[in-house]
């Protein structure tokens, strides 16, 4: 009895770890809740119990991922990022429990008590260590650079692969087989991520880019060669495809501007993967005297994916208004700060607003068009009461300048 109650300590100590690393990651503080410690108790009760029972094969398995998805729970994130974070935390308790294991190693103890000395050193050293270390900085960082994403992922296997030189003991291989197998299949997704990532950008984009001009041109020419609107639409899609960009399904029903935008939006709601809720507001009074209509699409889908790939399952808030003399264009979100200079970082290159691994090349470029159309970008940050979160608001006004 006196194992088991020392295992679910021990569970406890690894699960009030990992709560914190990923609360440090995504809420930049660590902030332990009611749900928090419910779900240790739980969490420690089931896996210290069944430790002593279960098969070491199935134990390794189950904790694996029902860690997995405790992690999702608490960061909200999809597989890329959920697989840095895990590395991270995999990373840094292993950096701890090196350290531990040297501190210990002459100390003379009973195995269930020098296990739980173990748990309670590496509990508080990896506790200060998290207060010291901008866990959300580093983040951010390791989402953004491709590199260090494979230094991690290349760490991480090279860790694994030492460990198991010098630990492995052929006598008694049951107990390394399950954790190294899951291990290096977590190393091995996260290099396959990042190399996907950049054979996108070494490959698919540069192909994409080579006939961009040339594509354009056509367009001009075939455009400026008749007026019948299907043949247009024809010819653009017909260049899309070349791009090999599926930005437009037929099944779009045109008409006057304002509903020709509200069904680019209804397109990008059913096109996104995590089915958002738009409210929109468009008043669509007359052609803008100096921004055409293709551009006030651009600008709101710009403004439309930041809010989307956030992933927000909260409400988000379009307003557009546009007259000959002026244009107003706003888009809200829910959204928390990144870092302190987020909001001054927003608008610099390969700076991702998105929870999910984006470019950052989106809101930099709008900028740049918007300053010359003569228009200024300018964003709120504020609490809606209503959703009880904070929103980001991003705001476009195109005054009358040609």
């Amino acid at each position: 009895m006196l194992f088991i109650l020392i295992d679910i300590i021990i569970h406890l100590l690894d699960l009030i770890v990992l709560v914190c690393i990923c609360q440090k990651i995504i809420m930049k503080k660590v902030n332990i809740s009611i749900i928090s410690v419910l779900l240790g108790i739980v969490y420690s009760t089931i896996f210290g119990v069944a430790s002593c029972y279960l098969n070491l094969y199935l134990y390794k398995i189950v904790v694996t991922i029902t860690i997995f998805y405790i992690i999702r729970y608490l960061t909200k994130k999809k597989l890329h990022d959920l697989l840095i974070i895990y590395v991270t935390y995999y990373l840094l308790v292993a950096f701890v429990q090196f350290l531990v294991l040297l501190l210990i190693k002459n100390v003379s103890l009973i195995q269930s008590y020098r296990f739980l000395l173990a748990q309670i050193l590496i509990t508080s050293i990896t506790l200060l260590l998290i207060k010291k270390i901008p866990l959300d900085k580093l983040f951010h960082l390791i989402e953004r650079e491709l590199i260090l994403k494979l230094i991690m992922y290349t760490a991480i296997s090279v860790l694994l692969i030492a460990l198991g030189y010098l630990n492995f003991d052929y006598n008694n291989t049951e107990p390394y087989i399950i954790p190294f197998f899951i291990l290096i299949l977590v190393s091995f997704l996260g290099i396959y991520q990042t190399i996907k990532y950049i054979s996108y950008y070494t490959n698919k984009m540069p192909l994409q880019l080579h006939d961009v001009k040339n594509v354009l041109m056509g367009l001009y020419i075939s455009t400026g060669s008749t007026s019948d609107t299907e043949k247009i639409r024809s010819d653009i899609q017909t260049a899309l495809k070349i791009l090999e960009m599926d930005s437009i399904t037929p099944d779009i029903t045109l008409g006057k501007p304002r509903e020709n935008i509200l069904a680019f939006v209804n397109q990008k709601k059913r096109k996104a993967e995590t089915d958002p809720i738009i409210t929109s507001e468009l008043h669509y009074y007359e052609d803008h005297c100096n921004v055409p209509l293709s551009a006030v699409i651009y600008m709101l889908g710009v403004l439309l994916d930041n809010a989307i790939e956030s992933g927000t399952r909260k409400e988000i808030l379009i307003h557009l208004s546009v007259a000959e003399e002026s244009l107003l264009l706003s888009v809200a979100n829910e959204y928390e700060k990144k870092s302190d200079d987020d909001f001054e970082r927003m608008f610099e290159p390969r700076y991702s607003t998105k929870s999910a691994p984006g470019n950052g090349y989106g809101l930099p470029h709008l900028s740049h068009i918007i300053t010359d159309y003569g228009g200024e970008i300018e964003l709120k940050y504020d609490y809606f009461k209503k959703q009880n979160c904070n929103y980001l608001t991003l705001i476009i006004s195109i005054d009358n300048k040609i």
